[in-house]
């Protein structure tokens, strides 16, 4: 069962696109997802404004050595 804390967590929560895309309604469909990307502040992604957060990271490894280890 998944627990309403997880679901105030995402970002497009309370943001529902209700139109399935089609041939005929792109407009309408394109409308209700850009309104949901807006409110959640993620355009900047979509557009390539925000550059993508380094998949590696300076940190240690298991002996205590200097290493790029994944980015959490």
């Amino acid at each position: 069962m998944a627990s309403s804390s997880g679901a105030a967590m995402n970002p497009l929560f309370g943001h529902s696109v209700t139109e399935k895309l089609s041939r005929l309604n792109h407009a309408t469909w394109k409308a209700q997802v850009f309104a949901a990307i807006r409110g959640a502040r993620l355009q900047g992604h979509i557009t390539g404004a925000k550059i993508a957060p380094a998949t590696g990271i300076d940190g240690k490894d298991a002996e205590g050595k200097p290493a790029k280890i994944p980015n959490p």
